[in-house]
This record gives C-alpha cells, sequence and structure tokens, in this order.
C-alpha cells in the first residue's frame, strides 16, 4: 500500500484552499488536532498493552494474538487516516499551516519553504509515535514464536529499522514533491522555464537509473557473503540470462520474509533476500523465489513500470485538464466551487487509477515471474516427479517440469503461513477475508489464488507460454491506449495549453 499512501500524502501537500467549517481559532484547532492525536495514540497503547500481557499468560496461543493484533491494527490504521482526513477538513489543520506559517518575500506573503508538509503532520506524529508503542508487542509476538530464533530489535534498532524503510518509500518522494512547489512559490521565473522543465524530465529518468544504488546504505543491507549459496544463485542468474550488479542481504530481525528485485538498467540491478527467507525456505524453494525475482527482470517489467506510470501520470492528468477546461468554458459548474481545490481531483483520479488498473497489471506482471519462479527450477524432463540426481539438466528458462512448479508452491506456501492473520475462515467472515486479502494484495494477488493457479500449471504446463502472450498483450495494449488517450488530449486541447496545464 506504499504508493497510496504516497498518493494521500502529496495530496495534503498540495496548495488547495483547505476548509474551516467550525471557523475556529489557529490555538483551537491546533488544540481539538493534538486531543484527536492523542485519543489515536491512546487506543495503539492500549492494543500494545493488551499483546503483551496476552501472550504474558499464555504464550501458547501467540497466533490467535497474533491475528487480534493484525486486525485491530489495520482498523487504527483506518482510524489515523480518519482522523487525520478529519483535522484537515473539519478542524481546519491544513487552513492553519497555509494562514500562520508565512514569511514575506519579495513584498509577497508566501508559504514558509517546505512548511506544507506540515500539513499531513497529524498522520506522521501518529505513525512515528506508533513505531514506539507497537515495539513491545512485535517483541513480544516475536518471542512467543518457538520457530524464530533471531534475537529482536533493541528499541532504537527497531525504530532506525521503521525510518529507514519510510525514508526510502514515502518520504524520499514527497521531500521531491515539496521541493518543487517550493520552487514554483519563490523563482516561478525559473519553474516557468523550458529548461527548467527539460532538467526535470531528465533528472526523473536519472533517479529511476541511479536510485537503486542508494537502496544498499539506506536501508542497511549486507553484500550475500561469498560462499555455495551465493555462487549457486549467480549460476541461477547466468542459466535464466538475467545480469546483476549484486545479491544483497537485508537484516530485519526475522520480521520480514521477502525477496525483491530493484533497478532499471542492469548496471544497477540487485537482487534482495531478507533474512527469514532465507532462515525459512529450503534451496530449492529459495531457488523459485530467486527466479520469480528474475523473471520480473527477464520480461523487463521493471523498465515497463517506469514507463507505464510516465504514460499514465500525463493522460490522467492532462484527461483531468480536458474535463476542468471543458466545464470552464461551457460554464457547466461555477468556476469558484473547483478551482481553489484544481489539484485535488487529478490526484484523487490518479490513485483510484493506480489501484485499479496498475492493480491489474501488476497481478498479471507478478504471475508470470511465478512462471518464471517455476521455470528456474525445472529440469528438461517435462513428467518428472522429483530431482533426486544432483546432475540432473536443469532448464535454460524456458521449460516447466512438475517437480519445479511444485518447488513455486512450495514457497508461496511457506510465505503464506509466516503470516499470523492467515487462517482459514467460513461463511460471511471467508466471504470478508477474501474480499480483504484482494484490497491487501492488490498488487501481487492472493498467495491463495496464486497458487491456485500453479497447480493448474502443474497439470498443463502449456499454461505457461499461455500466459506469457497474456501479458504481453495486455502491457502493449495499454501502452497503445495511453499514448492514444494522450494524443487524443493533445489534439482537443492543443499541445501547447497541454503542456502548460500539466
Amino acid at each position: 500500500m506504499p504508493i497510496l499512501i504516497l498518493i494521500l500524502l502529496v495530496g495534503t501537500c498540495v496548495e488547495v484552499a483547505w476548509p474551516n467549517p467550525l471557523g475556529l481559532s489557529a490555538h483551537a484547532t491546533l488544540r481539538l488536532t493534538g486531543s484527536l492525536v492523542f485519543v489515536a495514540l491512546l487506543a495503539s497503547s492500549t492494543l500494545s498493552y493488551a499483546v503483551v500481557r496476552m501472550l504474558q499468560r499464555d504464550a501458547t496461543q501467540r497466533m490467535a494474538v497474533a491475528q487480534l493484533y493484525g486486525r485491530c491494527r489495520r482498523l487504527l490504521f483506518f482510524v489515523n487516516l480518519g482522523f487525520t482526513i478529519a483535522a484537515l477538513l473539519g478542524l481546519g489543520w491544513g487552513q492553519m499551516i497555509w494562514q500562520n506559517l508565512t514569511i514575506e518575500y519579495d513584498g509577497q506573503e508566501l508559504l514558509f519553504p517546505y512548511a506544507e508538509i506540515l500539513v499531513s503532520s497529524p498522520y506522521l506524529v501518529l505513525m512515528i509515535c506508533n513505531w514506539a508503542i507497537y515495539f513491545p508487542a512485535e517483541r513480544a509476538l516475536h518471542r512467543a514464536n518457538i520457530g524464530n530464533s533471531s534475537p529482536f530489535w533493541s528499541l532504537p534498532g527497531y525504530f532506525v529499522f521503521q525510518a529507514r524503510t519510510f525514508t526510502l518509500m514515502i518520504l524520499f518522494p514527497v521531500f521531491l514533491v515539496v521541493s518543487q512547489q517550493t520552487l514554483i512559490r519563490f523563482v516561478p521565473s525559473v519553474v516557468g522555464a523550458w529548461w527548467f522543465h527539460l532538467i526535470g524530465v531528465l533528472g526523473v529518468l536519472l533517479l529511476f537509473i541511479v536510485l537503486p544504488r542508494f537502496v544498499k546504505p539506506a536501508l542497511g543491507l549486507k553484500r550475500l557473503p561469498t560462499g555455495a549459496f551465493r555462487e549457486r544463485m549467480v549460476a541461477l542468474a547466468a542459466r535464466m540470462r538475467v545480469r546483476l550488479t549484486d545479491l544483497l542481504l537485508w537484516p530485519t530481525q526475522g520480521s520480514l520474509v521477502n525477496a525483491m528485485i530493484v533497478g532499471v538498467v542492469p548496471s544497477a540491478r540487485y537482487v534482495i533476500f531478507t533474512d527469514r527467507i532465507l532462515d525459512e525456505l529450503n534451496s530449492e524453494e529459495i531457488d523459485a523465489v530467486f527466479g520469480h525475482e528474475l523473471g520480473h527482470a527477464k520480461h523487463g517489467h521493471l523498465p515497463f513500470y517506469a514507463c507505464f506510470f510516465l504514460l499514465s501520470s500525463v493522460a490522467v492528468f492532462s484527461t483531468a485538464a480536458m474535463i476542468l477546461k471543458q466545464l470552464d468554458a461551457h460554464a457547466r459548474l461555477p468556476t469558484e466551487l473547483w478551482s481553489e481545490f484544481l489539484p485535488l481531483p487529478p490526484l484523487m483520479a490518479m490513485a483510484l487509477y493506480i489501484f485499479i488498473v496498475f492493480g491489474y497489471l501488476s497481478r498479471v506482471c507478478e504471475r508470470q515471474a511465478d512462471v518464471a519462479g517455476c521455470r528456474a527450477v525445472s529440469c528438461m524432463n517435462p513428467n518428472c516427479t522429483q530431482h533426486l540426481e544432483a546432475d540432473v539438466q536443469m532448464s535454460d528458462g524456458i521449460a516447466v517440469c512438475p517437480t519445479g512448479v511444485l518447488a513455486m508452491i512450495h514457497a508461496l506456501e511457506r510465505v503464506v503461513a509466516s503470516r499470523d492473520d492467515d487462517v482459514e475462515k467460513t461463511g460471511w467472515r471467508k466471504r470478508t477475508a477474501n474480499i480483504w486479502a484482494w484490497m491487501r494484495a492488490w498488487q501481487h494477488g492472493p498467495a491463495r489464488s496464486r497458487i491456485e493457479f500453479l497447480y493448474s500449471l502443474r497439470d498443463a504446463p502449456a499454461l505457461a507460454s499461455r500466459h506469457d502472450r497474456f501479458a504481453f498483450r495486455i502491457r502493449l495494449g495499454m501502452v497503445i491506449g495511453l499514448i492514444a488517450i494522450i494524443v487524443l488530449n493533445g489534439s482537443i486541447m492543443g499541445w501547447s495549453e497541454l503542456v502548460r496545464r500539466l
């Protein structure tokens, strides 16, 4: 969910006429917003204390406690969002920031540089404080897990671990957006110059290329140690014909079961393993997971995502600009009703678009990567039942055998089993859980759905090539559709007007 949270935080930072329907003074707004934050933190503290006490009484109930803890944390997450929205739209928090944190510059009263990030501060304060509040509960759950022998973080270490992830995934992109807005306020002539826009476009492209090199120091990653395991991974990447810069280990003190690939270009492309996934999966399952990550690179998913987001941003924002222009030209809506909130509708449309369109695209690509994971551990015998011989002839990343498919299935099942809130349900609870599973896994798809597809693949290996062709058609169709939307909007509005509004 980081992408959607990022869009929401960006939405709170743009310049809009934040309302103050109750007509509260700045001091009243500050007190009431502080009260909402206090109530939310009190609820988080109560949950954390309850988890610790329940595990102290009976550590054997860890699974049930973890499930309750997970549900309550998700509920409080939405409560925190609701309180933040209430502060912005009901208590005048956004208006207080924009009207009081000003500085005189060039004969104008302008918002202080980077002050707009404080509009989202109620949510940021809640999130950061909850890192410390939930620490005792996370530690108690970790210690009650008999199968997890790794030591847990100290409180400072846990805080740094959370802060590093948040800074890289959320704070850094928000900082870039706020930097642009600050420049627009203080040096509008520079921001409006053609060369500045060119630098901005080239800067974004350069960022896609070089940012992966900063992931290692930003998250505290370590180079995977030299040895038999690393050599096996390097050999597998060579057999799959995928170039990598390095293999990295993410120390999470056993809190994450994950692997990922980052980097658009091979010269800055890394595969990252968390410590827990290396501890819990056997060698064949690890190979399947590694093959899944290599599949993203082999099928060009990462550069395609970059292209998709670039085209999507232009298409969505140009469509929103065209609609608003038509409404203005035909007086369908009085200008004063929407002009002061002009930046918000495109952002809301973009969030919905990402959730629906990119979510579907991402799930298609994840399934294609699952197939690649199967191929990575498949041999040349399409009817094999087990890889017994040490010198079995492995495929070149094209063939699929039942044993390879089962390895990928078992890897996904291990990941599902590692989630404390994964439990079989019946009746309405099952239907609700299924809906929530799709909501949570909007980018990857629920693990159980992916596993069902892989069982079908085991019985019908031809599904692998069929899905590859389907994924290619989906990606090509999306690119053609986005380009067509941009061309249509440019033809209707005029290209110069389109560029100006964007």
